[in-house]
């Protein structure tokens, strides 16, 4: 008779082979998943330590190549780049009275004499005026409302007339006063030379005007000279706001970082500086020329001939405050406030 332990040991066996063999299979399976992820990580930390050498090998090549080839005598060194935070100068925005005309004193002095008004005594009311005018109070001004067109000069000639005394004791005429007061201005042809030559550069320029009254503009001449033009009394706003500032800039498409400004009453420029312009005091043609082609990188002018009568003649322009002789300021240099002199000061 057969042994039945010998037959179900033998009926048993094959079943424990089996559950070796799937194990086996399993730990393969999981060693070899192990050994797959840990080279995939191996490599990549290789790899990136390859790219990361690779970088400092470039960048170390590279600053030598520059470096031998700035001590060349035959290769130029390159050019630094400018700050890009620092915008490139692309527009000028300008004064007209004393800027494009003869000195606003010398014209308001002929005035005087020719009318027989007591210079003194226009002085002491004048002072007065456009002390107010420029010191930033909200005190009801004679200039605030003729230059931001809040008063007809009609108004503002009645005002003043009633106030100005004669040597020969007559009655100050206000019909025509402004003109009369202007009736002097003469042109600078230099002024207008550059703005043409800017022009011709590629540079943006803008006309901006204090106006005590504003019909006698020579305007013919506008669209050659100026690619925009505030005057005051047609916007409501006068110079040293800071709004009319930003106003001229957004006329010519242009950040006020991005202007120079020209005018020959300090306070103004220094109001210009502060909205982040680049100001030039103007005296001199030549020299604010020359001072402008700098800031712009551009050849110096041309000399020209001396000033000449404006055709026609320019009467209520800007207003009437006499030039400084203070240097051309910049704007990243500090500008002393200072209240401009009357009209009719003249810098003796």
């Amino acid at each position: 008779m057969p042994d039945p332990i010998a037959r179900g040991g033998g009926a048993r066996q094959p079943p424990r082979s089996a559950a070796i063999i799937r194990a086996a299979i399993i730990w393969t399976a999981i060693v070899r998943a192990a050994i797959i992820r840990a080279a995939i990580i191996w490599a990549a930390i290789v790899r990136a330590a390859i790219v990361r050498a690779a970088i400092i090998w470039a960048a170390a090549i590279r600053a030598a190549i520059i470096r031998a080839v700035a001590g060349s005598p035959t290769i130029a060194p390159v050019r630094e780049v400018p700050d890009a935070a620092v915008p490139p100068l692309r527009g000028v925005i300008t004064d007209w009275g004393g800027v494009f005309t003869s000195p606003i004193a010398d014209t308001v002095d002929a005035w005087l004499t020719a009318d027989l008004i007591d210079r003194e005594h226009y002085l002491s009311i004048m002072r007065a005026w456009v002390r107010q005018a420029y010191d930033g109070s909200a005190t009801v001004n004679p200039i605030h409302q003729l230059e931001r067109g809040e008063t007809d000069p009609a108004d503002f000639e009645r005002e003043l007339a009633g106030r100005l005394i004669r040597t020969d004791g007559a009655r100050v005429q206000p019909a025509g006063l402004l003109e009369r007061m202007f009736a002097a201005t003469m042109s600078v042809p230099a002024m207008y030379d550059l703005m043409r030559t800017l022009r011709r550069a590629g540079v943006r320029t803008c006309l901006l005007s204090n106006s005590w009254g504003h019909n006698d503009y020579p305007r013919h001449h506008f669209p050659e000279l100026f690619d925009a033009w505030v005057i005051s009394g047609e916007v409501g706003m006068r110079k040293p706001e800071a709004r009319i500032f930003r106003h001229a800039a957004g006329l010519l498409g242009l950040p006020p970082q991005q202007c120079v400004f020209i005018d020959d009453i300090e306070a103004n420029v220094t109001a210009a500086t502060a909205v982040g312009m680049v100001g030039v005091l103007h005296d001199q043609p030549a020299a604010t020329a020359a001072r402008v082609a700098g800031l712009l990188g551009l050849p110096p002018a041309r000399q020209d001939p001396p000033i000449t009568r404006s055709d026609p003649p320019i009467t209520r322009s800007d207003a009437p405050i006499t030039r400084s002789d203070a240097p051309i300021t910049r704007s990243d240099a500090p500008i002393t406030r200072s209240d401009p002199p009357p009209p009719g000061l003249s810098n003796d």
